[in-house]
């Protein structure tokens, strides 16, 4: 684990996701690997046919070009990072699809109250956010942006799954909090470059969706949704769909 001086906060999260190594990894995401089988069921399940589709945390465009491969025609991609937009934007125009890509953050969204059908925040990048208040203050943009029974989806690990107790009841994880940073966070170096991820408990996730209104949420383990491909599961661990949606 790395142990830098400098402190965890949104900017440093943000330049984060503008590293070389970072940029490229969610660009052969998107080439390679496209919408998981998990997020085509939740889609088709949960995601109306018409409205808009807010793609936030967009990355190089994996999710926002595979839903418009799944038929959804209104989708829009958002994300902290320029040059991860530059990189959708390109992807886009490779397959001749059209969608409005922008940079911006998730704490501050440029879209008017009650104007997006659907929130999707895939890849974890709800918990790129650093800090509780920093999360559950993109938690209330994307609750002004949906329009009422709008739907929230998103994934996140969870310190209380099987898979990952063992790690994160060792004491030395007490010892090992970033500079600026809270109990769950990890700054590692890994085959993406330097990464930042909080790591929540569910009753976290739980307490901060329902504390920012939503309701009927749910979370459900992505292997229990469907069998991924090797290029999935090699690219990606184990890990939680957070489902809410916005009170009519």
């Amino acid at each position: 684990m790395s142990s830098p001086s400098r402190k965890i906060d949104l900017a440093y999260a943000g330049e984060l996701c503008r590293g070389q190594t970072f940029v490229q990894a969610h660009i052969e995401a998107t080439e390679k690997v496209g919408l998981w089988e998990s997020e085509k069921i939740l889609a088709k399940h949960f995601f109306p046919e018409e409205g808009r589709i807010l793609d936030l945390g967009c990355g190089a465009g994996r999710a926002a070009l595979g839903l418009v491969e799944l038929g959804f025609a209104e989708v829009q991609g958002v994300d902290v990072s320029p040059e991860m937009v530059a990189a959708a934007k390109e992807a886009a125009a490779a397959r001749g699809v059209t969608i409005s890509f922008q940079t911006a953050s998730a704490t501050e969204l440029p879209f008017a109250d009650q104007s997006v059908a659907v929130v999707f925040f895939s890849g974890g990048g709800l918990m790129q956010i650093p800090g509780r208040a920093n999360r559950r203050k993109a938690l209330g943009e994307i609750f002004r942006i949906l329009q009422p029974g709008g739907v929230f989806l998103s994934t996140t690990y969870a310190r209380d799954m099987e898979e990952y107790t063992d790690f994160w009841s060792e004491p030395e994880r007490q010892q090992e909090i970033p500079p600026g940073g809270e109990f769950g966070d990890l700054l590692e170096e890994s085959d993406q470059g330097l990464v930042y991820i909080h790591v929540p408990s569910s009753e976290e996730v739980q307490d901060d969706l329902s504390q920012s209104g939503f309701e009927e949420v749910n979370a459900i383990a992505r292997s229990m949704i469907a069998d991924e491909p090797p290029e999935v599961l090699q690219s990606s661990d184990e890990c939680l769909f957070w489902h809410a949606r916005k009170p009519l």
